[in-house]
C-alpha cells in the first residue's frame, strides 16, 4: 500500500481541549459539528471504495454520518482499533486486526 492510496482523517479533524485545556475525546455533540467536514472530504473523493475506521468513536462519526446525512455516500466499513497505547491488553491482535483492515479495504 502506498501513501497514494489512502487518506488519513480524522471524525472531528480539530482539536478538542477540556476546561483545563487538556485534550479531550469527541462527543455526540462534536461529531454532529463536524458532520459537514466528514460530507465534504467524502465527497472529494468519488472513487472512494472503502472506509477504514480506527476506534469506537471514528466508527459511530462514520455510521451517525450513514444514518443522519440526507444522502450520504455508503461505502463498506472496515473497524479496527484505535493504536492508542491504552488498548495495550490485546496489542498483538489490534495490531492484526488494523493491518487485516487496511489490506482488505483495497480489495
Amino acid at each position: 500500500m502506498s501513501r497514494g492510496d489512502y487518506v488519513r482523517w480524522n471524525v472531528v479533524p480539530w482539536p478538542l481541549f477540556d476546561a483545563a485545556g487538556g485534550r479531550r475525546v469527541p462527543n455526540a455533540d462534536d461529531l454532529d459539528d463536524a458532520q459537514p467536514a466528514l460530507a465534504a472530504v467524502i465527497a472529494l473523493m468519488p472513487s472512494l471504495t472503502s472506509i477504514v475506521t480506527f476506534g469506537a468513536t471514528a466508527l459511530t462519526g462514520i455510521m451517525r454520518y450513514y444514518t443522519l446525512h440526507a444522502q450520504p455516500v455508503i461505502v463498506p466499513v472496515l473497524a479496527a482499533p484505535h493504536p492508542s497505547p491504552a488498548n495495550g491488553h490485546r496489542r498483538a491482535e489490534n495490531h492484526v486486526r488494523a493491518v487485516n483492515a487496511l489490506r482488505r479495504s483495497l480489495r
